[in-house]
């Protein structure tokens, strides 16, 4: 698996119904990734793939 594989399914395990803003999610992942525009290029990709949906204004869910 690359990289982005992993960063992808650690991103959709710690998701859940409850709308999680994409800071809480880049301060999981900050040793990990440095910049927060990582995660949210990744969260837009999984958004294209119908595994996740942003909430406006409170965050994303896992489908």
């Amino acid at each position: 698996m690359s990289r982005f594989e992993t960063l992808d399914n650690n991103i959709i395990s710690i998701l859940s119904n409850q709308p999680t803003p994409v800071f809480d999610i880049w301060l999981k992942f900050r040793d990990e990734v440095k910049d927060i525009n990582v995660i949210d290029r990744r969260m837009q990709h999984l958004k294209k793939k119908s595994l996740v949906a942003n909430i406006r204004g409170k965050g994303w869910v896992k489908l």
